[in-house]
């Protein structure tokens, strides 16, 4: 089993956006969760698998990943590479800077398991 360690860089980029989807009107009863692999940080709200955001910073260029288009991604981070889904970024406080990006892709992910919860209510 590979071993895992979460970096100060990504702990503090947790806390990042975890203040942003604070603001949210639908960040009541949506709880930021992540999780650690060896390739990617995901941040994710209701379950780990309703990922929002990943990070990766093991790379040789730090870039994040969220399930918004790659029309909407690059729209949203001006100022920023955007390929293929990625974000690039230089240092961990650039998140404050996609913070459109980033709780588009929360609320996204809040309305995605909206449906799920009502059916499995049922």
């Amino acid at each position: 089993m590979p071993n895992i360690v979460t970096t100060g860089e990504e702990l503090e980029a947790l806390e990042i956006v975890r203040s942003i989807c604070a603001d949210s009107p639908m960040s009541s009863g949506a709880p930021i969760l992540h999780k650690d692999t060896v390739n990617w940080f995901t941040i994710s709200t209701i379950s780990i698998r309703r990922w929002f955001v990943r990070l990766h910073f093991n790379q040789r260029k730090k870039s994040i990943s969220t399930k918004v288009s790659p029309e909407k991604a690059k729209s949203l981070s001006p100022g920023f590479e955007v390929e293929k889904g990625f974000v690039y970024i230089n240092t961990v406080k650039d998140l404050h800077r996609l913070r459109p990006l980033l709780l588009l892709a929360y609320e996204e992910a809040i309305r995605q398991t909206e449906p799920a919860a009502d059916a499995e209510a049922g």
